[in-house]
């Protein structure tokens, strides 16, 4: 949810294949699951050259996006496999109001997310934004509020941290409000699913999705710690063709450097 390419790294390190991180940014923070795909299928048709088959993995929220961007593909004559971290976004959104329990109001989730986002940025503790926010009244409000509790505390831009904030919040909202159109696709799904009290062994929501059977591995994982899990990397290179394999076995991995004389 929070879109930054960093929660992938130690996966990556252990694929056999050449990967990508693609971030949803800051600049786009009202676009549809639908929209984010569509601006992500242009990157990977023109610039990186995308040519008859292709390796998504959406993770968590990030699934339902994986797919759009399928589905997307698709319809330029390219099929491929989709692996997805977590579950469908039934579960997901699930997962998300669970974890939203404790907030009974509208105004006390904004709260919650400005005093968490507070925290993150500044290492002042959470008590001094909780009390000015007390007088605030709207979004826009705390919004400001926090801004101003962190100016000379952060380094950061006042419109970036407004960026960022707003960012949190519209991607909560999104987890909670979407709900996708199923698309039958050609590309295969393979689901790696993590725990959760909300789906049973024989529960696969994404089966909606493909017109292939999706094929479903157990993480011991927590989903906020999935992509920690060195299965999921094992587990993609499983679904690998023999000549991707092979051009990995024979590629030179070593990073060369220059040594002074």
């Amino acid at each position: 949810m929070e879109g930054h390419h960093e929660r992938f790294r130690l996966m990556c390190a252990s694929l056999k294949l050449p990967a990508v991180v693609l971030q949803p940014g800051l600049d786009f923070l009202n676009e549809t699951p639908e929209e984010l795909a569509l601006r992500y299928s242009k990157v990977l048709i023109k610039k990186l050259g995308v040519k008859d088959s292709f390796y998504l993995l959406g993770y968590e929220c990030g699934v339902t996006v994986a797919l759009e961007l399928s589905a997307i593909l698709e319809q330029h004559g390219k099929t491929g496999t989709v692996f997805c971290i977590g579950d469908g976004l039934d579960v997901i959104r699930a997962q998300v109001e669970e974890q939203l329990a404790d907030f009974l109001t509208e105004e006390a989730l904004q709260s919650g997310i400005i005093a968490h986002m507070f925290g993150l940025m500044s290492v002042e503790d959470t008590e001094l934004i909780e009390s000015v926010m007390k007088s605030c009244s709207s979004w826009e409000q705390r919004v400001e509020a926090c801004l101003s509790a962190l100016l000379g505390r952060v380094s950061h831009s006042a419109q970036y941290v407004r960026a960022v904030l707003e960012a949190a919040y519209a991607r909560i909202n999104t987890a909670r409000t979407y709900h996708p159109r199923p698309h039958k696709l050609q590309s295969k799904i393979v689901l790696m699913r993590t725990k959760s009290s909300f789906t049973s062994s024989n529960d696969v929501t994404l089966q909606q999705f493909s017109e292939q059977p999706v094929d479903v591995h157990e993480l011991a994982a927590p989903i906020a710690y999935a992509t920690k899990d060195l299965r999921c990397a094992s587990i993609i290179n499983r679904y690998l063709p023999e000549d991707l394999l092979k051009t990995y076995e024979n590629c030179n991995l070593c990073i060369p450097y220059a040594v002074d004389n």
